[in-house]
């Protein structure tokens, strides 16, 4: 595989994983870490809070750094 096919093939990866973590609707709960409500479902069934990143079904941060 060259330089570049190894490149777009990171790139297809990431922008997956960026749309598995993609917006679907906020939840009316605060979230557990920061105690913002900034709870919000993602498309890959997660939730995610959107003010420090905190995955509550993992209870740990998301492994991307997502904003918004």
């Amino acid at each position: 595989m060259s330089i570049s096919e190894s490149m777009a093939q990171t790139a297809a990866e990431e922008a997956a994983e960026r749309k598995a973590w993609g917006f679907e609707h906020y939840i009316a709960l605060p979230c557990p870490n920061c105690s913002r409500q900034r709870l919000h479902a993602c498309t890959n069934g997660k939730t995610r809070c959107e003010a420090c990143n905190w995955v509550v079904e993992d209870r740990g941060y998301c492994p991307l750094k997502l904003t918004g």
